[in-house]
């Protein structure tokens, strides 16, 4: 099955990140190797022991979603450095998901300081949403330490999404 991403990266580039990404994973590897988080329809997510990614499987154990983390350097948060998912799944609603109850279970999830055309719509639509689904969000400034509340509305898109303003700016979608 062919596999592609929302941030437009090549197969190659996700596999080597992310090694289980398109493989059918046995269910002792997924019980032994991983925590499971939650699940949604027939897609379970869990976190790999090591924490720096989470993927989605279905019930036969093909990881269909991957997410990887870097660690954040504000409130203990992860930040977001890559997402892969099945182009089967691109609309169905599964990536939302994950992002809204991964920062109900724990707490927050940020963006990286760099994003790409698909990455910057995934976030825009995650703070637009984000009341709805009991969460808030806030633009983190890496070079002073500011935290500025984030509706999505507030703040011109070319302040925070601009090449040279977002390698310092971070949007944190917290509980």
């Amino acid at each position: 099955m062919p596999i592609v991403n929302n941030d437009a990266m090549n197969l190659q580039t996700i596999k080597r990140l992310v090694p289980q990404f398109g493989e059918t994973l046995a269910q002792g590897v997924l019980t032994s190797q991983y925590k499971h988080l939650f699940k949604k329809d027939e897609i379970h997510f869990y976190m790999h022991k090591n924490e720096k990614f989470c993927i989605g499987a279905d019930l036969t154990g093909y990881v269909m979603f991957v997410l990887k983390f870097n660690d954040f350097k504000v409130d203990n948060f992860k930040s977001v450095s890559l997402v892969g998912i099945h182009p089967a799944f691109l609309r169905s609603g599964y990536v939302k998901f994950f992002y809204y109850s991964y920062v109900k279970q724990y707490g927050g999830i940020a963006s990286d300081f760099s994003q790409r055309k698909d990455g910057v719509e995934l976030w825009k639509k995650l703070v637009l949403e984000s009341s709805k689904n009991g969460c808030s969000a806030y633009v983190y400034n890496n070079l002073n330490g500011d935290k500025k509340k984030y509706t999505g509305k507030n703040i011109a898109d070319s302040k925070i999404w601009a090449t040279s303003a977002h390698e310092n700016l971070a949007i944190v979608l917290t509980k």
